[in-house]
């Protein structure tokens, strides 16, 4: 497993993140809506990660943190988003490549407690 820092609008990420879209359709009846700007996912606030094998991209995820007078969010919470393995990769254990990692996991010390909460409201996803 090879992992990559690339920004959320790579085409390697856009083609996952539209997989994981297809996901929730099947699973939940529609996509996941969470508004998502793609610089949230660059540093300092925020890395994507994709993970290759024989170069082919398998799963991704990545990470943003929330600043500020944000509703159901602390100031310094980190929020995990677009975690997703492709169908043939599952079952071998590699959301586990991803978090914590040294190259995706949060570094600022607010978020390094990766302490999880469930956002109020928000579906299990």
């Amino acid at each position: 497993m090879q992992l990559r820092t690339v920004a959320f609008d790579h085409p390697d990420a856009q083609k996952l993140i539209a997989e994981v879209q297809q996901e929730y359709v099947r699973r939940y009846g529609g996509p996941e809506g969470t508004p998502v700007d793609p610089d949230e996912f660059a540093p300092p606030l925020g890395t994507f990660v994709v993970g290759y094998v024989d170069g082919d991209a398998i799963g991704c995820g990545g990470w943003r943190a929330h600043d500020g007078d944000e509703p159901d969010f602390a100031d310094g919470d980190a929020e995990i988003k677009r975690m997703y393995v492709v169908p043939s990769a599952r079952g071998r254990g590699c959301p586990e490549w991803c978090w914590p990692s040294s190259s995706a996991a949060p570094s600022r010390p607010a978020v390094n407690g990766w302490c999880w909460r469930p956002v109020p409201g928000s579906p299990r996803r």
